[in-house]
């Protein structure tokens, strides 16, 4: 099992405050390879894929590996960095530098991570992305400031720490399995450099969120670990519930091959008929998946229900 390892052993010193360098060299882009792994696209986990050719297939995978990079981009430059920088500021990290230190290298590390995403998107969907950062994704206003609200006080609100660890421990599972099958699979080179350098830094981030976590959750109290416990498994399936991104993938795809407009209301069902997005649910039917969460739960047992999706 996988321990929480204690931040001098989680910043090696020829990694510094500016974050390791993603500077990604592209290739010509490969109309005819998948961008990432099949069973990381949702229509995959749906009857109705079958019901796509093989030309259909590759190309929606393409276009939900673009979504899937403005799902990080979003997370890394919204979330993370509310959560991460509000942290920084709080009273009870001020005298730590240990803890500072990994969250300011953190915090530059995803905005690269942003960058590189925005980057590898640009590159490989100029039509869609020479104008905007976002061409499926969409956060309503409301939710935006709600996420504001929340993320103003994470020394409070734990929950929050909490979720972008699993978030991260997702990013790391993702890149990972796209590196093993990047050589039995017929996967783009460019998805495969950028995969390569976001888990040579996903993988330090986990560790540092649960540095930040420990310290926390050994200083709370009954009442608020009850609070934050609450709130963490509330946050955990308003997250998993799939969004219209994955809706606008499909429309994106049907506009660009019209033969599928006869079936693009039973490809579209599939997709709503999930309470939570299948991409994403193998991590909470199997701790092994998590084993940053599955470290700290052996030491704060009362969260386990507060991961039970």
């Amino acid at each position: 099992m996988m321990s929480i390892l204690s931040l001098p052993h989680i910043l090696p010193v020829n990694v510094n405050k500016s974050g390791s360098d993603l500077a990604v060299c592209y290739s010509a882009v490969d109309p005819h390879r998948f961008f990432i792994p099949e069973q990381y696209t949702q229509l995959y986990h749906c009857e109705a894929y079958t019901l796509l050719n093989d030309q259909h297939k590759i190309r929606y995978n393409q276009l939900f590996a673009a979504r899937t990079n403005e799902q990080f981009m979003l997370f890394e430059s919204g979330f993370t960095k509310a959560v991460m920088e509000n942290l920084l500021r709080a009273d009870v990290f001020k005298q730590l530098d240990s803890i500072s230190d990994s969250l300011v290298l953190l915090l530059n590390d995803e905005q690269r991570h942003f960058e590189m995403f925005r980057s590898l998107n640009q590159y490989c969907f100029p039509e869609f992305y020479t104008d905007h950062d976002y061409y499926f994704l969409s956060i309503p206003r409301l939710q935006q400031a709600l996420l504001r609200l929340f993320c103003r006080y994470p020394q409070h609100l734990y929950a929050l720490v909490w979720l972008v660890l699993l978030m991260e421990e997702h990013a790391v599972r993702f890149s990972t399995d796209l590196m093993q099958q990047a050589g039995s699979e017929n996967l783009d080179f460019n998805f495969v450099k950028v995969h390569k350098a976001h888990l040579r830094d996903e993988a330090r981030h986990v560790q540092i969120d649960a540095n930040v976590l420990d310290y926390l959750l050994a200083r709370s109290s009954r009442g608020n670990n009850a609070i934050n416990r609450w709130l963490l498994n509330k946050l955990l399936r308003e997250t998993l519930k799939p969004k219209q991104a994955g809706l606008n993938v499909i429309r994106q795809l049907v506009l660009e091959f019209p033969e599928l407009s006869n079936i693009s209301e039973q490809l579209m069902d599939g997709i709503r008929s999930f309470e939570y997005d299948p991409c994403m649910m193998p991590m909470f039917a199997d701790r092994n998946l998590t084993p940053v969460s599955k470290a700290l739960l052996k030491l704060y047992p009362e969260f386990e229900n507060a991961l039970a999706i």
